[in-house]
């Protein structure tokens, strides 16, 4: 796990407040408080920086990031994980439908959370539960698990430019084409609570939270009569491809709040397929992708079976 960060300072940067800078670095003020109250916090050629120092050229900057803490509260279980992808700054993890993120009350066992304590107890690391896109609990697919404060910091404000692309595969009820001729097109619906219920959403053109979903039509299946979609978030609404596709009339089978449904599959057909995002460190464009699980594969048109990318661009 990365303790710290060293930046040596260029002429584009000469002059340049060290908070400035560090905020384009991707530091949030939260984190920059936290750095700061920190012995050895931020050093400047060896020598102690306040934030409201200046910075030259060819200096060498080092901060040093908050020493992570184990989240007492939850309890390190056993209980496999399917790792994408991992560094010293995160990890991308394929959840399998079923699984809750994070504990809640009324489950405080067996989350991805639970399952990640227990991993990185076994490094004999500090564990810090932090995510990046979350998933419903039925919801199957990829997840960004950040390992220190730097990597969620940049990685949060990803998530606020709509610099992450998520693309979801989800079999819809019905010919989505009657909606979609050419094949694709966008659902722009605010999305809203609905009043009294605490997980139920709604398209609400008069109180809802803009969303937009852009669905491309992967093809049809006559003999079960759904369609097959790739779905593209431009936001992250709670629930929100299962509030599209139930306000365009072609609700996801198995869904149990929009089209409860069961008799083709017991959870709702919706799957993470694809995350494309910036490291926080490197800079690098990632890009993962986790293939259709199991139980959605019936939802496969016939003449894309076989094919392991299903089209999808």
């Amino acid at each position: 796990m990365r303790s710290e960060l060293t930046y040596t300072i260029t002429e584009k940067d000469d002059g340049k407040k060290l908070t400035a800078f560090l905020q384009e670095q991707g530091v949030s003020r939260r984190l920059l408080e936290e750095i700061k109250h920190q012995e050895g916090g931020l050093t400047v050629n060896r020598e102690k920086a306040l934030p409201g120092d200046t910075l030259s050229a060819g200096q060498t900057l080092i901060v040093r990031l908050p020493l992570e803490k184990n989240d007492d509260w939850i309890t390190p279980e056993e209980i496999p994980l399917r790792i994408v992808y991992e560094d010293e700054d995160l990890l991308v993890i394929n959840k399998d439908a079923g699984i809750l993120v994070h504990p809640t009350p009324n489950h405080p066992k067996g989350t991805l959370a639970n399952a990640l304590a227990y991993y990185f107890a076994q490094k004999k690391e500090p564990f810090t539960f932090r995510i990046v896109n979350r998933l419903d609990q039925d919801t199957s697919g990829l997840l960004i698990i950040p390992r220190h404060a730097f990597s969620a910091s940049v990685l949060g404000r990803e998530v606020e430019t709509h610099q992450i692309e998520r693309v979801y595969l989800a079999a819809a009820t019905g010919d989505v084409r009657d909606v979609f001729p050419k094949g694709e097109g966008v659902i722009d619906a605010p999305i809203a609570r609905v009043p009294g219920e605490g997980m139920l959403r709604k398209v609400d053109f008069e109180h809802g939270d803009p969303a937009r979903s852009r669905v491309r039509v992967l093809g049809y299946k006559e003999s079960l009569d759904t369609s097959l979609c790739a779905v593209t978030l431009e936001n992250g609404r709670t629930h929100q491809i299962r509030v599209h596709f139930a306000y365009i009339g072609h609700p996801l089978p198995g869904d149990f709040l929009y089209h409860p449904d069961m008799h083709l599959i017991g959870r709702q057909a919706l799957h993470a397929y694809r995350l494309t995002f910036v490291h926080p460190l490197t800079g690098e464009e990632l890009s993962f992708e986790a293939p259709l699980p199991e139980d959605m594969r019936l939802f496969i048109p016939e003449d894309e079976k076989g094919k392991e990318d299903l089209c999808i661009n």
